[in-house]
Parts: C-alpha cells; sequence; structure tokens
C-alpha cells in the first residue's frame, strides 16, 4: 500500500493544502493507528520478504509470514 501511494520526492505541491504537508507514510499511519515508521518499515519488509520468495520460491514467502 505505502508504495503504491507514495509519489515521487516532492509530491504534489498544488493538491488541497496536501493533507498538511504529511508525509504519505504519515498519512497511512493516521489511517491505521500506527506511527509513520512503522508503515516503512513494513514496507521494507515486504519488498525483503518478496525478494525472497523471487529467490528462494513462494514456500520460503509463506514460511516467513505463517511461521
Amino acid at each position: 500500500m505505502y508504495e503504491t501511494r507514495k509519489q515521487s520526492h516532492g509530491g504534489d505541491r498544488n493538491s488541497s493544502a496536501n493533507f498538511l504537508h504529511l508525509k504519505t507514510a504519515d498519512v497511512i499511519g493516521k489511517e491505521y493507528g500506527v506511527t509513520g515508521t512503522t508503515v516503512r518499515n513494513d514496507a521494507e519488509f515486504s519488498k525483503s520478504v518478496d525478494k525472497v520468495a523471487e529467490e528462494v520460491g513462494k514456500e520460503a514467502k509463506e514460511a516467513i509470514l505463517f511461521g
């Protein structure tokens, strides 16, 4: 979710008040009741898990996510 919603560095400075200039991770964090740091960390974890799945196979991804 984070990766698909974030914009290139700087973002759109012309949209309606830019949601008080919050970063994408902070906006998503507010929606889900967590911090922007948690959102960014989760996005990085997700990318890492996807990379493992590409290299080793989807069984490894399932083992990581479901134990």
